[in-house]
């Protein structure tokens, strides 16, 4: 029986070293495509292969330690990657696993509303961005991005030419009500 004790107490120690030092070595990989993105960065634009190198050291450690406190941090980053290639469908699908996965993460709002939001503004898929702001806006009514969501579902498929428009009449309208009111109180 002490021997069998012994034998179990042993396999634990040794995995959970192992863990340890598989968890260390799949950081550090992440850490050093990081720095390698930093410097590709710096020359204002990022090289694919360093993208590339940063996405499997990403997915890596997301396979590898899927409930780690980490894992939806990498998965959010690995999105912005994406978008800042141009690699906007698979950015969406990151931003679905994070939020979907990883709902009680603090990065699931800002997915979902960068789910809509790129859907809208580089794949012109209105529907999905209007499902998307949709859900943020129940689901997260008093996030710092709802008043983003709620402008971006207003003037959804709008130009930007056409909502300067609006603004402009807007507050045309706005400051001839505010002359009127003014002209009434003086009489």
């Amino acid at each position: 029986m002490k021997n069998l004790l012994y034998l179990v107490v042993t396999f634990t120690i040794m995995m959970t070293a192992c863990i340890g030092a598989s968890k260390e070595k799949l950081n550090g990989a992440v850490m050093e495509a990081e720095a390698k993105l930093k410097e590709s960065v710096k020359g204002g634009r990022i090289d694919s292969s360093t993208a590339g190198m940063m996405l499997t050291a990403y997915n890596d450690y997301v396979k590898a330690f899927p409930g780690d406190s980490l894992a939806a941090q990498y998965l959010f980053k690995g999105a912005e990657i994406l978008v800042s290639t141009g690699k906007y469908e698979e950015a969406i699908n990151f931003y679905k696993k994070v939020y979907i996965q990883y709902h009680t993460n603090s990065k699931a709002p800002h997915s979902l509303f960068l789910w809509g939001f790129t859907a809208e503004n580089n794949l012109k898929d209105l529907e999905t961005a209007r499902a998307k702001y949709t859900e943020f806006l129940q689901k997260y009514p008093k996030h710092e991005l709802a008043s983003s969501a709620q402008f971006s579902l207003d003037h959804l498929g709008k130009s930007p030419e056409e909502i300067v428009k609006e603004f402009e009449a807007k507050q045309k309208a706005d400051s001839s009500m505010q002359k009127a009111t003014r002209k009434g109180s003086i009489q």
